[in-house]
């Protein structure tokens, strides 16, 4: 959670900040931060299916290299930090205006496309 904190007290005072990361975590980001990561398994499963969906190559790939189960690893690093970590600051903050005005499917289609 630290870069999506770290994002959000740089654009808004610390209490904006605090409720803005509570309704990330509780409409968005659901179960995402708990002890069993359920959230960000499902999702994990979902990515595969779209990755097996739109790009059928890359998804064969990744399952004949026994890679497919990093999937999980990837969206961690990805999807819990909203691209905080990975992407250049301009891109970052396009996705998280995109983010709160469509939701979670913005990191899929990001996901998808990076």
């Amino acid at each position: 959670m630290a870069p999506i904190v770290a994002t959000l007290l740089m654009h808004m005072p610390d209490e904006q900040a605090f409720w803005c990361l509570v309704v990330i975590c509780q409409k968005y980001l659901i179960c995402y931060y708990s002890p069993g990561l359920e959230g960000i398994k499902s999702d994990s499963k979902l990515f595969g299916r779209l990755l097996k969906l739109y790009f059928p190559q890359i998804s064969k790939h990744l399952i004949k290299n026994g890679a497919d189960d990093s999937l999980l690893y990837m969206l961690c690093e990805w999807f819990t930090c909203i691209y905080c970590r990975s992407l250049p600051w301009n891109i970052v903050l396009r996705i998280l205006d995109m983010f709160f005005c469509e939701g979670v499917k913005v990191l899929f289609k990001v996901g998808l496309l990076y």
